[in-house]
């Protein structure tokens, strides 16, 4: 059983690269690394480049960039938050990043209305 408030210890790049050696060194090995090998490997991505882990374990790179892109993907998508409009009559400067590398830069004078909320939710939605 998993305990909560206990934190979950990322392997070093050092014991996860022993433990390849381990794998590597058994006679009657299987053809395919383990499972937990490559989460092991993946979970060293968040921390060092995929291709510094590539190379010090010596895996194919984009084999492991694969699975760890993969692993990104799983988490939810953040939900779209709509707020009340916070502006009144004057100038506004508003710029939106989807993270994606797409930007929405917008500026405006005199009175605004819903449109511009929708405007900014239907750049969000349309990466999904």
């Amino acid at each position: 059983m998993i305990d909560p408030a206990r934190p979950v210890q990322v392997p070093t790049l050092e014991t996860v690269r022993a433990r390849f050696a381990t794998w590597r060194s058994k006679p009657n090995r299987m053809r395919r690394i383990p499972d937990e090998l490559w989460d092991a490997a993946v979970s060293l991505c968040s921390e060092h480049s995929v291709c510094q882990v590539s190379r010090a374990l010596r895996l194919d790179y984009k084999a492991l960039r694969l699975r760890y892109h993969g692993s990104k993907r799983s988490e939810p998508p953040q939900p779209f938050v709509e707020f009340p409009p916070l502006w009144g009559q004057g100038e506004v400067f508003l710029e939106c990043d989807d993270g994606h590398r797409q930007q929405l830069r917008i500026h405006c004078k005199g009175p605004l209305d819903s449109r511009l909320v929708d405007l900014v939710k239907t750049f969000f939605e349309g990466r999904r």
